[in-house]
């Protein structure tokens, strides 16, 4: 199992107004216990594992496996 992912992007118009934004990332849900498995956010709301791969994919346009 792999440890945590978070991305963090940004829009801009022009060189410096921001016009978009969005967090999203995948965190073991208890930090101290790796195997009580993962929980995946979205813009601060938790959402399910498909939903957070298929947003992934979107955004990546293919999902890498180092498994």
């Amino acid at each position: 199992m792999r440890g945590a992912e978070s991305y963090h992007m940004e829009k801009y118009e022009g060189a410096d107004k921001l016009v978009a934004k969005m967090n999203f990332s995948e965190k073991f849900a208890d930090a101290n216990n790796p195997k009580a498995g993962k929980k995946y956010v979205l813009n601060g709301k938790e959402i399910s594992s498909d939903e957070y791969a298929a947003f992934a994919s979107k955004i990546f346009a293919a999902e890498e496996s180092t498994d």
